[in-house]
């Protein structure tokens, strides 16, 4: 590499080269030799790089020009010659990386950007940043490493003028930031650093390699009863801390459950959670299928909405489906789904045969009792974790799906 190198391809296969990028244009496929790509599926001109300055501002363009695929953080750009701004540490992959096994990723580091951000204080000064783990609406999730002594993270890169572009508060991440530095325990997922620039919030958390709990649901179809009272067990013990710390997650669903390979469960994404020492919860949030009666009709409301998710994500990992569904797209004139809400308001879910026919009495019980309407005979945590579909292996033996850990967390 010479200093004439604005910018770098760096390679996530340790097979291939990274590539600096030089020229305003850049070709990318089977005809750059400097790439060693001997993959026919790749297009000899797969996709192209440009910089364009936009006053004191360059400009990062990705064209797609191959015939089989070019995608940016796993997600496909379209049809070809589809253009798409790219910025510091977007992951562009040749195929799709997800299922193709010739697929080949690198990550994008405009050197310019990366001097700037660390300039500004940002994290690039103690981690390498790495592959690509996840995105969301204003947000990429990468794979770190700190440079003293080699500890693998996950890091949450915010784009704060995309947060702005879409209406959200940055209020969400620094409540997130401000209840997560508090919270220490083994089923909450950690954070470890917090850096802010001026394009960007950078939080560092620690790795969770296994997934998460609605990809696990989606391969599997459904979990087994001991599968259950694994993941559930842990969701309790997790609740059960925040409770006592008079914090409320209001986002519990599938998709904030993590889970490390060796079936450790983690709580995440603390965004919307709330610190009643502070002031008491009333704020309309969550995620429709999952929010709580009381939230839905705004009330005021304490720690046991939580419980509430949580029976709705026990339910939906034990036959694979969600107990409140919809099937029309009724609007209610404040953009939700009025069928979807009067079922909620309502608590009605049934345990639909055949898929619930041989599932114990006791879990039906537990989801019973999870699912109730009124706040005050609704469970509380400790009600949920001295259940007997919690505290009785009896069933165990009966349940001849392979477990998805490798070891029963249990204390």
């Amino acid at each position: 590499m010479t200093d004439s190198a604005w910018g770098i391809l760096e390679c996530t296969n340790s097979k291939y080269p990274s590539i600096p990028l030089y020229d305003t244009t850049n070709i990318f496929g089977r005809n750059n030799t400097t790439m060693k790509i001997r993959n026919l599926t790749i297009s000899s001109r797969h996709f192209i790089i440009q910089i364009k300055q936009e006053g004191k501002e360059n400009k990062y363009i990705c064209i797609d020009t191959s015939r089989n695929g070019t995608y940016i953080n796993n997600e496909i750009m379209g049809k070809r010659m589809t253009t798409k701004e790219i910025k510091i540490y977007d992951e562009i992959s040749m195929l799709d990386p997800q299922k193709d096994e010739g697929s080949i990723s690198y990550i994008f580091i405009p050197f310019e950007e990366q001097k700037k951000e660390k300039r500004e204080g940002g994290p690039q000064n103690k981690y390498d940043i790495g592959k690509y783990l996840g995105s969301g609406n204003f947000a990429r999730v990468r794979e770190v490493i700190e440079k003293n002594n080699k500890q693998k993270y996950a890091i949450k890169i915010i784009d704060r003028q995309k947060m702005k572009e879409i209406g959200e508060n940055e209020k969400i991440i620094l409540n997130e930031y401000s209840i997560l530095k508090k919270l220490h325990h083994i089923n909450i997922i950690q954070l470890n650093d917090v850096f802010l620039t001026q394009k960007y919030f950078y939080l560092v958390f620690e790795l969770v390699d296994g997934g998460d709990l609605f990809k696990l649901t989606l391969n599997k179809g459904c979990l087994n009863e001991k599968e259950c009272r694994i993941v559930m067990k842990q969701i309790f013990y997790g609740l059960k801390y925040l409770h006592q710390n008079k914090i409320i997650h209001r986002d519990i669903k599938l998709e904030n459950i993590l889970l490390t390979s060796n079936g450790i469960i983690k709580i995440s994404d603390f965004g919307l959670s709330k610190d009643t020492k502070k002031s008491i919860a009333e704020t309309m949030c969550g995620t429709p299928m999952y929010v709580s009666p009381e939230l839905l009709n705004g009330q005021s409301y304490n720690e046991k909405t939580d419980i509430w998710s949580a029976g709705v994500v026990l339910y939906t990992i034990a036959c694979g489906f969600q107990p409140f569904r919809s099937e029309n797209e009724i609007e209610d004139g404040k953009g939700g789904n009025r069928e979807l809400f009067d079922l909620i308001l309502n608590g009605y879910y049934q345990f639909i045969s055949p898929y619930w026919d041989n599932i114990s009495l006791e879990l039906k019980d537990l989801i019973s009792h999870m699912l109730i309407v009124n706040p005050k005979q609704r469970y509380d945590i400790e009600e949920c974790l001295s259940h007997p579909f919690i505290i009785n292996t009896k069933r165990d033996h009966l349940d001849l799906n392979q477990p998805f850990i490798k070891r029963e967390y249990d204390r």
